[in-house]
């Protein structure tokens, strides 16, 4: 990292640092769900509500992700990286107010809210930033459901009903470059994402079925995680409790 960097990681990590400790206040509190959260497992999102655990993800992965996010936001490079995904948005962009992490909290019933932070939020259009590190050959440019999911949520809450699912894949980073912006259309692709009424109510309906269950502290009305893949990563300190360690079908 040069010495021209300096002030800006510095900066990022100061950010980050933050961010980890509104996550883990977020995590604890029975009133508040994360939009983020709500897209997999509701035993074990009831549990970790219901014993206030705060999960922290502090992977390399995840530092990894959080600081090209930083990186992609602070440097002023979405456009450039975003007009040639032949989305046409060189000669809107300028024209445009961008807000980045702009914070999303809205009540669903009394004293209950969903919690979330849009990537890039404009008035025209929003911008979710995904990263992976999978081998191209394994990484096809269909959105996650998830994804579509999380950010359904976001257009429903803004009313801003046209977004963009931009994925950058970490193996394009250049570690030699000291701008970190080497990111070709190899590495990055854009997909259009559009409201689905359906998907946002069907959300939030699940948001107050959680709440209801955590008022309870009763997690069994849940069968189990959505994907194969989610007890694997499960912490101990909720599989202990949800008594279930088979994947679903």
């Amino acid at each position: 990292m040069s010495d021209e960097n300096t002030p800006f990681f510095l900066d990022l990590f100061s950010v980050m640092a933050g961010e980890y400790k509104e996550d883990f206040n977020r995590a604890t509190d029975p009133n508040i769900l994360g939009c983020s959260e709500l897209m997999f497992c509701s035993r074990k999102l009831a549990i970790k509500k219901i014993i206030k655990f705060g999960e922290i993800d502090t992977t390399a992965r995840m530092l990894h992700g959080k600081i090209l996010h930083g990186v992609v936001q602070s440097k002023g490079i979405l456009p450039e990286i975003l007009v040639p995904m032949s989305l046409n948005l060189n000669h809107r962009w300028r024209n445009l107010d961008v807000e980045v992490e702009r914070h999303i909290r809205e009540e669903i019933s009394p004293g209950k809210f969903l919690d979330g932070h849009v990537d890039v939020y404009t008035n025209r259009f929003l911008v979710e930033i995904k990263t992976t590190s999978m081998l191209l050959e394994y990484y096809t440019k269909e959105v996650a459901p998830f994804h579509f999911a999380q950010i359904n949520l976001y257009m429903g809450f803004t009313g801003v009903h046209d977004a963009y699912i931009l994925s950058i894949n970490t193996r394009g980073l250049d570690s030699k470059s000291p701008k970190l912006t080497d990111l070709s259309r190899k590495w990055t692709y854009c997909v259009p994402v559009t409201f689905d009424q359906f998907v946002f109510d069907s959300l939030v309906e699940k948001a107050k079925s959680l709440f209801d269950a955590i008022d309870a502290e009763v997690f069994e009305v849940f069968e189990g995680p959505e994907y194969g893949w989610e007890c694997k990563y499960c912490p101990k300190e909720v599989k202990e409790i949800c008594g279930r360690d088979e994947k679903p079908k």
